[in-house]
């Protein structure tokens, strides 16, 4: 949680932006601001589904193969 609170500051600091810009621009800027934002939000659930998933790896060795040391 540690690793992804200055993200998620981040990215509320750029949505909070965003949001006082639109109130100063055209409705589609505004529009296309807001994707922007809602494209880092969805990158930023892929890459935490990512690292729970490398969380998540087996633990018993496939093969040979113990995470990429040979045994």
């Amino acid at each position: 949680m540690n690793v992804l609170r200055p993200v998620v500051v981040s990215l509320l600091d750029a949505a909070l932006f965003t949001l006082h810009r639109c109130s100063d621009q055209a409705g589609a800027t505004c529009k296309n601001d807001l994707d922007v934002v809602g494209a880092r939000l969805r990158a930023m659930g892929h890459s935490r589904e990512s690292v729970i998933a490398r969380k998540r790896a087996p633990t018993v060795p496939m093969g040979r193969v113990f995470f990429g040391v040979n045994a």
